[in-house]
């Protein structure tokens, strides 16, 4: 009985392995499905839509960028955690929906080991921060001291409740003491038609989102939110370098798949995507974003999630940051 039970079992692995060798070399049969947790036309579906037009043109098959926007980019992740597993949905996450919503709201309804497998991190975007056209000061040591002057008077805006950019934001308060209001919106375009209306005084912007609107007149770059000056932007300083210090404020994008989605399917996405980043088509999309390609292994990303959790972790409690606003 026992030789009959293992004789079957063995048969049993022999076909499935053969199934899946099978599967893997048809793969892929048809489109893929790309999550984007936010909404046309901000940074996140800029590297999505430059990312699936590649990986389209070296798997032969259509991928379809889903924007699924709201809550933090909750809505669109947990559509990702709950798709099949079958290599034919990827979702785009970042800092956001993959490090930091967990320590923030208590209502997440997915986990972030348990419900997705990392593909590949794509790479890590700058950000400058802005003032208004007419805001009372050019440069952040200007800003700082009429900001500190009246307490409560300014404003700064964000993507959504929570988001880096919250944080950021919130940070920056603490260590520059000052006292600016938050202003959440939903998604970065909206955010940015705020500031160029005037209905909010600071935000958090893609450099060349940054530079074209100065050019024109109609904001004031303040500073660099990473630690590093931009590499595209090298005139621009970091607000550190101004006297807020320490402060760093940087994000990144990374691919994940729903968990279950076969080791095998993950390895062939992984390859194909380490060659889309490092290629010269993914070059202007990154220059526009100021966003350092990154690439390398999911192993690499699960690390950068643990980084990003341990990092920000600490600056929520320290600095007493609660989504109370």
């Amino acid at each position: 009985m026992f030789k009959q039970l293992m004789t079957h079992a063995l048969a049993s692995i022999a076909l499935a392995t053969a199934w899946s060798s099978a599967a893997l070399a048809a793969y892929p049969e048809k489109a893929l499905n790309l999550i984007v947790p936010y909404v046309a036309g901000s940074p996140a579906d800029n590297v999505a839509r430059m990312i699936g037009k590649e990986l389209s043109a070296r798997l032969g098959q259509p991928v379809i960028v889903d924007n699924r926007a709201g809550g933090n980019g909750m809505i669109g992740a947990e559509a990702g955690a709950r798709a099949r597993p079958d290599g034919y949905t990827l979702i785009l996450g970042n800092m956001d929906t993959h490090a930091l919503n967990s320590l923030l709201f208590k209502d997440i309804r997915y986990d972030v080991e348990r419900d997705f497998k990392p593909v590949i991190q794509i790479g890590n975007p700058h950000t400058m921060l802005v003032a208004r056209g007419d805001f009372p000061g050019n440069t952040l040591p200007e800003v700082l001291e009429a900001s500190r002057k009246e307490p409560g008077k300014y404003t700064w805006g964000s993507w959504g409740q929570g988001s880096v950019a919250h944080l950021w934001g919130a940070y920056l308060n603490e260590q520059a003491g000052v006292e600016w209001l938050h202003v959440p919106y939903k998604g970065t375009p909206a955010a940015v038609v705020a500031l160029l209306s005037g209905q909010i005084d600071f935000l958090f912007m893609p450099p060349s989102l940054a530079m074209d609107n100065q050019a024109a007149g109609k904001i004031k770059v303040l500073g660099v939110s990473s630690s590093e000056r931009s590499k595209v932007y090298p005139e621009v300083p970091t607000i550190e370098e101004q006297g807020v210090a320490p402060y760093e404020g940087t994000t990144w994008f990374g691919l994940f798949a729903p968990a279950g989605t076969p080791d095998e399917i993950i390895e062939r996405l992984n390859q194909e995507l380490n060659v889309i980043v490092a290629s010269p088509a993914a070059a202007a999309t990154f220059a526009s974003l100021a966003l350092t390609p990154v690439g390398g292994t999911p192993q690499d990303l699960a690390a950068t999630i643990e980084a990003s959790r341990e990092k920000w972790g600490k600056v929520i409690t320290e600095h007493n940051i609660a989504l109370h606003d």
